[in-house]
């Protein structure tokens, strides 16, 4: 209907305006034929005794059509219009033309100046009928509205195919969403259609599959974490029924049960404090930035780390040059923190871990360690939540995988970017980009 009613309009518009283009053409052919005549007839007056040549005048008439009135000192010397002419008003010593409704018929009037000696003695006064030129412009209007409506109804049925071809893939796509509404994850939808019609379900099925990935990633994500919660509970349980059942009696068993089942409530509020952090970090929209130098934040997240790292005896190099950048020192401290404690745990002893800073179009900080190293088919997941590359050296580690999950959120809130390289036996290399 918007189609059509735009259409319509411009139909509207253009039968109006050539009604006007062809009755305003007719009255300026008009005037230019009579006003020459008019010019031509004053040949044919005489002015001194107040008499015209008839047949000449006659003959002038039947070229333009036109009945003729002439005043000649204030008498009608000649009229063959027979009807009432408001003379006072074509009087005039200028040329005046008109179109006047005389007893119900449209005339158009042109009335011309008869001068002696720059004096104004007398009006020709030509009268033109428009009834057969209105008839005429009728009759084509007519045939352009015959023309228009069919137009209109072939406009208006090529609209309505259009709309139906835009508005049944549409119909087709939403009809498929409802048909799974119950289903969280939607089956893949594929419909012939205009090219923005395929661009939307290309977009839909895109998202879907996002959709699909984030539904997998959240049941991986339950799962991962009751497991996490379930094993330091079950150990206290056990403990706690282990002491309930006489272990009580002998104070060195009590000591290391009640010993273990700190360990354990402890490895529960790192796991539960973990998450919380993450979760926070998760729904920060901005961060409290600060400057400073990124090489004395990475210094002080060493001299942290160093009491863990000369347990198995690993040097920690730090070389480039020192940067100031626009960070929030608390989050980065921890992101840092937290790779370097990861390269530490996957370290063999004796060995070192080396921190290189460089500077082009971003910060760019390698954390490198001659370690174990990664497996190439665990790469892509070890920014996951609770991932751990060999599960049986959890409990050995510590931690729950949560980590480099941490690092990786507060450095895309940093608006910066992490990869890993690794090989197996060699070591593992995190490479950390930021913007300057």
């Amino acid at each position: 209907m918007s189609y059509f009613s735009i259409i319509f309009l411009l139909v509207l518009l253009i039968n109006v305006s050539i009604y006007y283009i062809l009755q305003k053409f007719y009255i300026d052919s008009k005037k230019n034929d009579v006003l020459f005549a008019a010019k031509t007839s004053l040949d044919y007056i005489d002015v001194y005794n107040n008499k015209v040549d008839l047949e000449k005048l006659k003959e002038i008439q039947r070229d333009v059509y036109s009945k003729i009135v002439i005043v000649l000192n204030g008498k009608v010397v000649y009229d063959d219009f027979n009807k009432i002419l408001p003379l006072s008003d074509l009087f005039k010593k200028e040329i005046v033309t008109k179109q006047l409704n005389i007893y119900g018929e449209k005339y158009y009037i042109l009335s011309y100046p008869i001068m002696l000696y720059n004096n104004h003695i007398g009006n020709i006064v030509f009268i033109n009928s428009m009834k057969w030129a209105l008839q005429r412009i009728k009759y084509i209007e007519s045939q352009i509205i015959v023309i228009s409506t069919i137009v209109l109804v072939l406009a208006f049925l090529y609209s309505l195919y259009i709309s139906k071809s835009i508005t049944r893939p549409l119909d087709k796509f939403v009809f498929e969403i409802e048909k799974s509404k119950d289903n969280l994850v939607l089956d893949e939808i594929n419909i012939d259609g205009y090219k923005e019609i395929k661009r939307l379900c290309e977009a839909f099925n895109n998202m879907n599959k996002r959709i699909i990935e984030l539904d997998k990633k959240r049941r991986q994500f339950v799962a991962d974490a009751s497991h996490e919660l379930k094993s330091p509970l079950a150990g206290i349980k056990v403990l706690v029924e282990s002491l309930q059942q006489g272990a009580m009696e002998d104070k060195n068993i009590r000591d290391e049960f009640l010993n273990s089942i700190n360990n354990e409530i402890d490895r529960l509020s790192n796991l539960v404090n973990g998450l919380l952090e993450l979760a926070q970090i998760e729904n920060s929209d901005e961060l409290r930035m600060s400057s400073l130098d990124i090489k004395e934040l990475i210094k002080d997240v060493v001299k942290s780390l160093n009491p863990i790292a000369k347990n198995k005896n690993i040097t920690i190099n730090v070389e480039g040059e020192g940067i100031i950048t626009y960070v929030n020192r608390d989050n980065m401290f921890r992101a840092i923190y937290n790779i370097i404690e990861n390269a530490i745990k996957y370290s063999f002893e004796d060995s070192k871990i080396d921190i290189l800073i460089e500077k082009d179009e971003q910060i760019k900080i390698t954390i490198k360690d001659y370690g174990m190293g990664i497996p190439e088919c665990d790469l892509p997941y070890i920014f996951d939540r609770f991932y751990r590359v060999d599960k049986t050296r959890a409990r050995k580690t510590g931690g729950a995988g949560l980590g480099l999950s941490i690092a990786k959120h507060i450095i895309k809130l940093h608006k910066g970017d992490i990869e890993v390289k690794s090989k197996v036996g060699e070591g593992t290399a995190f490479i950390i980009k930021l913007p300057i």
